[in-house]
C-alpha cells in the first residue's frame, strides 16, 4: 500500500471526525487490529478465494506450490521437535505476499461495505478504511457501529481470523453535546473494545510504517499532514 493511500485514509478519517463536531452530528469509529494478520490467514481460505476469483491456473499452481507441504522445527536444549506443518500465513519477504493477503481479505471488506450503513461525508458513504491488516469502521450512530462490528466478527470467524482486542479502540462523538466524546461500550468477537475518552488519542503504527492517527480533541484537518510526519 502506498503512502499516498494511507494519507488519503487518514485525511478522510480526520475530516469525518471534524465534520461530526462542526455539524453537531454523531460519528462512531472503531479501529480493529487483526492478531498476527499476515501469519494467520489459513491456506485453505487463500486457495478457496483464488478459485472464487477465477485466478489463472498457472498463477494458482504457483501459489499452491509455495504454500503446501511446508513445515518447520524448533531446536531447544532438549533436542529438535518433530516437523510442524505450516497451514496458515503468507511468506515473509515474498513480493507476492501483500497481493495474496489483500485478495484474501476481500470477503471481509465486502461483508462490511456492502450494506447501506456508514457516515455520510459530503454525499459519499464512508464505512471502512483498510490499512492492510488494520481496519477502521465509521458509522453515524452507536447501534450501526455495533451491528457492523457483529458482521465483521462473523466474517472474520468464517475466515479463521481473530482480532487483537488489546489493540482495538472505539470512539463515539456526539457533536450536539457539550462533552462531545461519549464513553460507550462496543464489542468485537464477544470481547470489549477499548473506548477513547475526551483528550485521548489513538495512534497505531502499521507494518508499512505510516501512522493511522485520530485525536478526540478538536483539530483542523489541515493539521493532519504534519501529524503523519511526526
Amino acid at each position: 500500500m502506498s503512502c499516498e493511500d494511507c494519507y488519503e485514509h487518514n485525511f478522510v478519517l480526520q475530516t469525518t471526525i471534524e465534520m461530526a463536531r462542526r455539524a453537531q452530528r454523531q460519528c462512531t469509529v472503531a479501529w480493529l487490529d487483526l492478531a498476527n494478520g499476515f501469519g494467520s490467514m489459513p491456506h485453505h481460505h487463500i486457495f478457496a478465494m483464488f478459485q472464487e476469483f477465477g485466478m489463472p491456473e498457472n498463477f494458482f499452481r504457483v501459489i499452491r506450490e509455495v504454500s503446501e507441504g511446508c513445515s518447520t522445527t524448533i531446536r531447544s536444549v532438549e533436542g529438535e521437535t518433530a516437523e510442524i506443518p505450516i497451514q496458515s500465513g503468507v511468506k515473509q519477504g515474498c513480493p507476492l505476499s501483500p497481493v495474496i493477503f489483500n485478495l484474501t481479505m476481500e470477503p471481509l471488506l465486502q461483508a462490511i461495505s456492502n450494506g447501506t450503513d456508514g457516515f455520510n461525508l459530503h454525499g459519499e458513504r464512508v464505512s471502512i478504511l483498510a490499512y492492510a491488516d488494520d481496519l477502521v469502521l465509521t458509522m453515524d450512530d452507536r447501534e450501526s457501529l455495533q451491528r457492523m462490528l457483529d458482521a465483521t466478527s462473523r466474517a472474520a470467524g468464517w475466515m479463521g481470523l481473530c482480532f487483537d482486542t488489546k489493540k482495538c479502540t472505539a470512539l463515539h462523538i456526539n457533536g450536539s453535546k457539550r462533552d462531545s466524546v461519549q464513553t460507550m461500550g462496543f464489542q468485537i468477537q464477544s470481547e470489549p473494545v477499548i473506548p477513547l475518552a475526551e483528550g485521548q488519542a489513538y495512534q497505531h503504527q502499521p507494518s508499512d510504517g505510516f501512522p493511522c492517527p485520530a485525536d478526540t480533541r478538536g483539530r483542523h484537518p489541515g493539521d493532519l499532514a504534519g501529524h503523519c510526519q511526526d
